[in-house]
């Protein structure tokens, strides 16, 4: 079995939903100029492979809405999506083969779910929030425990209601202080960008590489501020298809960039 042929679409573009799509099409882009780019379900995944990373996310962040319970409801775009996705969901089964023996069944149940219920009033990066999402929640599921320590203690687990006030008292401080951090690297990231220290292709991994940064929470935490902890380059891996060693290569560069301007005073701390 495939992820494709789990999310019933091995056949590819002569798939049932497919074939529906490409009638849907014309119609789906008359109603909404968001469309505008691709032709047409054929052309899409060439379209978004070429496209500026902010058209994509325009184009797909059109089709989740129209797939979402909250927007146009429409299952058939979907699927879509889910197609669209399929190069990166292929990458993230592979690298999750150890986890299951049913991966490709799990990555595509997992990768339809986070399209169809995909928060698009508050998020815009489709490709990239939809993949890293799909890897957590099955490794939340499918991970095996930690193996019993020396002394037979495995890991301490404390269920706790989220409405509870040890729960608001103790993750409050933390989690403040990761969003006043990401909105500071995002500040110092669009000086850079506007004065010339980045190019636009750097300025762009960098967005990604905070997004991942953000998904993985606070395990991240090796070198430059735990950016480049190992599964927040995987997660940047997926969504770009660059490699480990470019990344970490490209991300180095540009905090080196960043630094210098700093002491230039061209741009912010950070």
């Amino acid at each position: 079995m495939s992820v494709a042929t789990e999310l019933g679409l091995g056949e590819g573009l002569r798939s049932a939903s497919l074939l529906a799509a490409s009638g849907c099409w014309a119609g789906w882009a008359a109603a909404d100029t968001s469309l505008a780019g691709p032709t047409g379900v054929a052309e899409l995944v060439d379209w978004l492979r070429s496209a500026e990373p902010g058209e994509a996310d325009r184009v797909l962040h059109a089709l989740v809405r129209l797939g979402s319970a909250s927007g146009g409801d429409d299952l058939v775009a979907v699927d879509v999506v889910a197609w669209a996705l399929l190069p990166g969901a292929r990458v993230l089964a592979h690298r999750l083969r150890g986890v299951s023996p049913h991966v490709d069944e799990l990555v595509a149940a997992q990768l339809w779910l986070e399209v169809r219920t995909f928060p698009w009033l508050r998020l815009r990066k489709v490709a990239a929030n939809v993949l890293a999402n799909t890897r957590a929640q099955i490794l939340a599921v499918e991970a095996p425990l930690p193996e019993m320590g020396p002394r037979g203690r495995g890991a301490v687990v404390r269920l706790v209601d989220p409405h509870d006030l040890w729960w608001q008292q103790r993750s409050a401080p933390s989690d403040q202080a990761s969003r006043d951090a990401a909105v500071e690297l995002r500040e110092v990231l669009g000086d850079a960008g506007r004065c010339g220290v980045l190019e636009a292709a750097d300025c762009v991994l960098l967005e990604v590489l905070l997004e991942q940064a953000d998904l993985a929470g606070g395990g991240a935490r090796r070198g430059r501020g735990g950016l480049l902890a190992e599964r927040v380059v995987d997660g940047v891996v997926v969504v770009t298809g660059l490699s480990p060693a470019t990344v970490r290569r490209r991300v180095r560069r540009s905090v080196v960039a960043i630094a210098d301007a700093h002491r230039a005073g061209l741009v912010g701390a950070a």
